[in-house]
């Protein structure tokens, strides 16, 4: 493959509306897993789109084929469980808001790039923030974002602190209302 096609399909899936990067897992040549965004056929046309006059659609698939470090998202083994549990389908759901408020290719990586931020943390750090007992009931926190009882209503005691990482969530709702569009609003 020459330089420049190969530089064309290394800048094609650094793009995060074509792929997720992991934060954690790497191939056996220690190139970060990237999962894609959509159907092979589907980023063929945006590559196409994007390159026209970039390799053509049987090398493209042949890398892909041959790319251990990109996958798609049914291949993410044991992570389903993790997004049904966390709610996967409104990551999908406001990555389809993202796509349709930015125009922008800086925008909406920005965008995306805070979605991906928001899912991590519920997937790896949140649930480490929470405490319970070994009999199930729950513990007070200092930290309001991470205090159980207070989420039920149940608490009364005083918070001293607040979580950053658990703020984002709250500073990227207000980011995505002052972008969307009234009539995307109600989705």
């Amino acid at each position: 493959m020459s330089e420049i096609k190969e530089k064309q399909i290394l800048m094609f899936f650094q793009d995060q509306s074509i792929v997720t990067q992991s934060s954690y897992q790497v191939d056996k040549n220690g190139s970060p897993i990237l999962y894609m965004r959509d159907q092979k056929i589907k980023l063929w046309k945006k590559f196409e789109e994007t390159f026209p006059n970039g390799m053509k659609k049987t090398s493209f698939l042949g890398r892909l084929a041959n790319c251990n470090n990109i996958k798609y998202r049914n291949d993410m083994g044991g992570l389903c469980l993790t997004c049904n549990e966390y709610g996967y389908t409104p990551f999908e759901s406001l990555i389809a808001i993202a796509h349709n408020t930015f125009s922008q290719k800086d925008q909406l990586n920005n965008a995306l790039r805070k979605i991906d931020t928001l899912k991590r943390h519920l997937r790896r750090g949140y649930e480490r923030e929470l405490a319970v007992n070994a009999d199930g009931t729950t513990q007070h926190n200092l930290c309001i974002s991470h205090c159980l009882p207070y989420a039920f209503g149940k608490c009364l005691e005083k918070h001293k602190s607040r979580c950053s990482e658990c703020d984002k969530f709250f500073e990227f709702f207000e980011f995505m209302h002052l972008h969307v569009n009234e009539d995307q609003q109600l989705f």
